[in-house]
């Protein structure tokens, strides 16, 4: 992997641009970005260029309204969080999987802004909000 430390990108909506640029996390030499203000995940190789990109803006299935946080369970799926009451996973080709509602883990839909997501410490996915951190174990 390499750091592009002080690479300063382009806002827009073209490929490889972005608006609000969030979440970010890697996987097999692909770096795989939230760009929030796009409602998309876009997708790099090592060097810094533009693969593919998934997600549309809209509340269905595969849709984001500004994705904000990424990580991805060992079996390779992408889990993403947006500024709904969503968790989406989808495959690291950007095939969408499964949509969960916050509220089936038993966390409060009436958060002021998206989750973050991560992994504990025994392999369980993390969602956590003010404070407060609610385990979802992804199967």
């Amino acid at each position: 992997m390499r750091v592009f430390a002080g690479t300063k990108g382009q806002e827009g909506t073209g490929n490889g641009r972005f608006k609000d640029p969030m979440g970010i996390a890697v996987y097999a030499d692909q770096v795989f970005v939230c760009d929030r203000g796009n409602s998309r995940v876009q997708v790099f190789d090592n060097n810094g260029t533009y693969l593919r990109q998934f997600g549309t803006p809209g509340k269905g299935n595969g849709q984001f309204e500004g994705p904000t946080s990424i990580i991805f369970d060992a079996f390779g799926h992408v889990l993403v969080t947006d500024t709904t009451t969503r968790l989406q996973v989808f495959t690291n080709e950007g095939h969408h999987v499964c949509t969960r509602d916050y509220s089936e883990f038993g966390m409060p839909v009436s958060w002021d802004g998206p989750p973050e997501c991560s992994w504990g410490p025994n392999g369980e996915f993390a969602l956590c909000k003010d404070g407060r951190t609610y385990l979802w174990l992804s199967q």
